[in-house]
Formats: C-alpha cells, sequence, structure tokens
C-alpha cells in the first residue's frame, strides 16, 4: 500500500516538473469550472464505477481495503427535484458490503418514483416508493454516483477551498486527465482531495477524498469511473425490473432497531462539520463532555419520531456538559426550517454524509452516545414506537457517566 502511494507521489512531481519546464501550470481553477460546465451540460452519463476505502487498522499497524462495490452505472438527471437528483440504474455481476464480498447479479433501478432492487442472492426483487425505506435500498450504491452528478451548481464547495493546486496529469482507463489537488483546513473529513479531469471533455475520472477517523489512522476513499458515455441513447425499457422465473417480489420493509458498526468502548472517529451560521465544530472541541450523535434526515419517519426524545435530553441536561447533536445526511429537504418549524433548539450539523461514512451508518437514524474521553458509550440503528423507554435508555446512559466526572 506504502508503495503504491509512494508510485502515486512519484509520478505527481515528475508531470510537475515537466509543466514548470516548459512554462505556467494550468490554472486549476479554471479546470473546475470548466468541468462543472461540462457536467452541467449533460443529460444522462453511462460509465462502470468502482469504488472501495482504503484504511489503516489499529492505529496504523494494518492497511485494509473496505468497503468494495462496482457495477455499470446509467444516470438520468432531472429537471424536477427528487432526492437522488436524477435517474439511476445501477447492475453488474458485482461485489457489494452488504453480500460479505461475494458476487451475484445485482441491479437497482430508481425511476424518479419508486425504488426497485432485484437480489439474487435472496431471490427476490423489492420495491418501495422514495421514502425512507425506498432510500435505504439505495444506500449501498450512492458512492458510485459522484455528488457532484446530482447537483445544480456542482464544485460550489471546493471552489471556496484555501489551496487548490494543479499537480500534474496522469491516464485513467485510457483517458488522459488533468489532476487538481484541494487541501481543506481544519479537522474536516476530507482534508485532501484529488479530481483527475479529462482532459478533453473535463468530465470527471476518479476521484480520491483523504483524511483520518482516528488520530494515525488514515483513511482514503477512492471512486474510478471508466468507459464513460456523454449523452449516450438511453433504452427506456431498463428503468423496469421484471421478476426472473423463481423470484419473488416483495415491498421492502425497515427491520427494528441494530447494533451500529462501531461498538461500545471504541474510539469515535473525529469530525468537522457547521452548523446553519457556518460555524465550525469538531468532535475534539466537545472534549470532557458527554455527547449524544444523531444521524438523521428530514424525510426519515423514525429520525422525526426520536427528536422530541433529544429536546427533552437537550432541555435536561443541555447545560450540564451534554452535548446533544443531529447531524444531518442523506438530505433532499430543508434540516434548518425543519428544527425551527418544530422548536427543536439542539445543535444541527449540516452536510454530514462523509461523516457517516466514516461511521459506517447503515441506516437512519443511528445514534451514538460518546463519553467524555472520546470513546462511544453507546449506539443503536433505528426507532422504536416506545418514546419513553427510549429516553430512559439513554437518560441513564447519560446520568451514569455523568457521576463518574
Amino acid at each position: 500500500m506504502k508503495i503504491r502511494r509512494i508510485l502515486l507521489y512519484g509520478a505527481l512531481l515528475i508531470f510537475g516538473f515537466c509543466f514548470l519546464a516548459l512554462g505556467q501550470l494550468p490554472d486549476p481553477k479554471e479546470i473546475l469550472l470548466k468541468s462543472k460546465a461540462a457536467i452541467q451540460k449533460i443529460h444522462a452519463i453511462t460509465y462502470r464505477a468502482e469504488y472501495y476505502i482504503v484504511g489503516t487498522l489499529k492505529y496504523g499497524e494494518i492497511d485494509a481495503i473496505l468497503s468494495p462495490s462496482q457495477g455499470h452505472v446509467t444516470f438520468v438527471r432531472m429537471p424536477e427535484d427528487n432526492f437522488f437528483g436524477g435517474k439511476l440504474i445501477i447492475q453488474d455481476e458485482i461485489s457489494l458490503a452488504e453480500s460479505g464480498g461475494s458476487s451475484s447479479f445485482f441491479k437497482v433501478v430508481y425511476d424518479g418514483r419508486k425504488v426497485i432492487k432485484l437480489n439474487q442472492k435472496e431471490k427476490t426483487v423489492f420495491v418501495n416508493d422514495s421514502d425512507q425505506a425506498g432510500k435505504y435500498l439505495l444506500h449501498d450504491i450512492f458512492d458510485l454516483v459522484p455528488k457532484e452528478f446530482k447537483e445544480a451548481s456542482p464544485f460550489d464547495d471546493l471552489l471556496k477551498a484555501e489551496k487548490i493546486k494543479y499537480a500534474g496529469k496522469a491516464v485513467v482507463g485510457g483517458v488522459s486527465c488533468h489532476i487538481i489537488q484541494i487541501d481543506f483546513s481544519g479537522d474536516s473529513f476530507p482534508k485532501e482531495c484529488w479530481w483527475f479531469l479529462g482532459t478533453d471533455d473535463y468530465m470527471p475520472r476518479k476521484v480520491q477524498k483523504g483524511g483520518y477517523g482516528l488520530p494515525n489512522q488514515k483513511i482514503m476513499q477512492v471512486l474510478t469511473l471508466t468507459n464513460v458515455k456523454i449523452d449516450p441513447e438511453i433504452d427506456r425499457t431498463q428503468f423496469t425490473v421484471e421478476a426472473p422465473e423463481g423470484f419473488s417480489v416483495k415491498k421492502y420493509e425497515l427491520s427494528g432497531k441494530t447494533m451500529p458498526a462501531l461498538g461500545a468502548g471504541s474510539m469515535a472517529p473525529n469530525w468537522s462539520l457547521k452548523d446553519p451560521k457556518n460555524k465550525q465544530y469538531s468532535l475534539r472541541d466537545f472534549q470532557g463532555k458527554i455527547i449524544v450523535l444523531d444521524f438523521w434526515a428530514t424525510w426519515c419517519g423514525p429520525c422525526r419520531q426520536a427528536m422530541p426524545v433529544l429536546q427533552k435530553l437537550q432541555e435536561k441536561y443541555g447545560k450540564n456538559e451534554v452535548i446533544i447533536a443531529g447531524i444531518n445526511t442523506w438530505e433532499s429537504g430543508d434540516p434548518v426550517k425543519y428544527m425551527q418549524e418544530n422548536g427543536y433548539s439542539y445543535l444541527l450539523l449540516l452536510n454530514g454524509d462523509e461523516v457517516a461514512k466514516i461511521y459506517q451508518v447503515s441506516g437512519i437514524p443511528t445514534l451514538y452516545v460518546i463519553g467524555p474521553d472520546g470513546k462511544i458509550l453507546y449506539g443503536e440503528v433505528g426507532f422504536e414506537d416506545n418514546t419513553e423507554q427510549f429516553y430512559s435508555k439513554l437518560e441513564q446512559v447519560i446520568v451514569s457517566n455523568l457521576k463518574k466526572k
């Protein structure tokens, strides 16, 4: 793994020196703006996507490849609002995290109204509307579509970064690409990223995002796009899925509570996010305090059910070195308006999708209670109807750990 990094950085330096020898380097912001314009012009795009996370485990001792997924992607941008930004088809003989790394034929379709997922392993075609359950059907393949393809104005956040530089050229999938490196200040994730943009069409071919989940524990998210075709003719029948012989068709329903991926006693990864007033917060800011993290979205019914309980905890313990923070993720609505209209006063943190990945959030709401030492005290996924029991359980965790301080 270290050898690959050395080769990558060595190649970047060689390309950089070559350009310096020839004259002034290209303007990286101008290249990003050209890529932005190219993305905004497309109606549809197809490509093969490969995504994985390279991480160091046990404080840098072991390199590992996490959450690999891949597939053939068809994405059609839509002018009207929908939570994903367009219509989507992903299919392939693929390996996804949920299938334990085994390969089988897999197809997911979102036609702008409903989600259809063919699961060969379970011989089932799951169908649901674009509610919480429907969106959960898509969560495994979210990373195969760059968020810039879904946005009306892509790269706006990158263009505001303090450090943007041209890092040379590279070939990705047989396509010559400009490499743009962006460094971010503070404790944010990503801390740095590299965009590989085609020299001819300025379309993304690869993006690498790096940062630290824990001290001395670096992770790198890598998405590669090959065989890219812009505005191909789309067969509209692809947006339908017929159940093969022997398959059943079921409406997908979310199960009840499950345990989150990060267990009690493990160190909580650091993060850095902004509130609606653009004030930056990080987990380290709350060292010595108990913090309750709630990953949520306005469209999520169980999330909305949990919020009055969190507000009650805020009102009772918010002045006793306890922080209640809602990390908004997978959002398609207006979280600021929703909290204001419902009188929720606890901390709201925006654009939490990257943090959700670090915390291995697989469904929302996902809730963690983190102790003064930065270790996870308690966590759960989902919300059941018994709000009194939910409140009592969280209060018990908070009170017992306040006494230890």
